[in-house]
């Protein structure tokens, strides 16, 4: 590779089997090639890093521990040499343009920072299929993240390029400069939320301070999803409950604040009882103990975040790119 890569791929390794080696090729065959690929292991105990051939374009981190996917993504990009930083999942199977339709769509306007995909659904064995897993995040009143389109079978309904609230963290392109602006005490990624909503959180900063999410049709990507089991188990029922408080704390306006309380509390009336149904009443009390132990911290990033915000609040997404 000569020069500096056009794009920075950080993939955060887990035990993740044969899955590096099958997203590692579809990078490979790309049809934009000016990249590089840094791969952050997190103690992994399989032999995944052992299933691909090493090249001049691929670095590997190796962590002792697990740090969690927020720190590990915040190692690779800041290792990164690019002024484009692509956070990549080891489940994704990228389209052959998919990297020159990224990079296209986030420099189709200087205030785009995040660049969000069309993301389908495909089987463990790389069988791609044409059900959306995501085409950009919305965050309505109940601060919620929705993806957008999911479930539903893509005939083209979501083939117009719109602004979004935020790109999933599966398969995200973010301008560099930007996330260098949003990040706090030096982290893009917010470390203490170890994994899950610390991309929502981000683009929750990136919009208030005034950067766009645009949403690119073209740039198909294909996604396995929760590989490890983790969104099903007391552990990520735990932390995704903690995060959400975190993030709501750490960004919202006071304003917005009274007007989506009934639908916030409305979610939290729901999720209590989903948890209690469930026999997991211990997992809501170690969040909220988790929630409330972590809270000067929290209050402290929000009192960055507001004076750092253009926008009082966030605009109502999806809406056209404005001509």
């Amino acid at each position: 590779m000569i020069g500096e890569p056009i794009v920075s791929i950080v993939i955060v390794n887990y035990n993740a089997g044969d899955l590096l080696r099958r997203c590692l090729e579809r990078i490979d065959s790309q049809s934009l090639q000016s990249f590089e690929v840094i791969i952050v292991d997190n103690a992994s105990k399989d032999d995944s890093l052992e299933g691909f051939q090493l090249s001049d374009r691929i670095r590997i981190i190796r962590n002792a521990e697990n740090r969690g996917f927020a720190a590990a993504q915040n190692q690779g990009m800041q290792a990164a040499r690019s002024g484009y930083l692509m956070p990549l999942n080891f489940d994704i199977a990228l389209s052959e343009t998919f990297l020159q339709e990224m990079v296209a769509a986030i420099e189709s306007a200087p205030q785009i920072a995040t660049v969000s995909c069309k993301l389908l659904r495909m089987g463990a064995d790389f069988t791609p299929s044409q059900q959306i897993d995501n085409v950009g995040l919305l965050l309505p009143a109940n601060r919620v993240p929705v993806h957008r389109g999911v479930a539903e079978t893509d005939t083209g309904q979501y083939d117009q390029p719109v602004l979004v609230f935020g790109a999933m963290g599966a398969a995200a392109l973010y301008r560099r400069k930007a996330v260098e602006q949003a990040a706090y005490q030096g982290q893009f990624f917010d470390e203490s939320y170890f994994m899950w909503y610390e991309e929502i959180d981000l683009d929750w900063r990136l919009r208030l301070m005034g950067w766009d999410c645009l949403y690119a049709p073209k740039a198909v990507a294909y996604h396995v999803g929760d590989v490890h089991g983790h969104g099903r188990s007391k552990f990520g029922a735990q932390i995704s409950m903690r995060n959400r408080w975190r993030m709501i704390a750490s960004n919202e306006c006071p304003r917005c604040l009274l007007k989506n309380i009934p639908a916030i509390l409305g979610e939290e009336i729901a999720l209590f009882w989903y948890i209690a149904t469930r026999g997991w009443i211990d997992v809501y009390i170690r969040a909220l103990g988790s929630f409330l132990s972590s809270l000067p911290a929290t209050l402290r990033k929000r009192s960055w975040v507001r004076r750092h915000a253009r926008r009082s609040c966030l605009p109502k997404y999806p809406f056209p790119i404005p001509s």
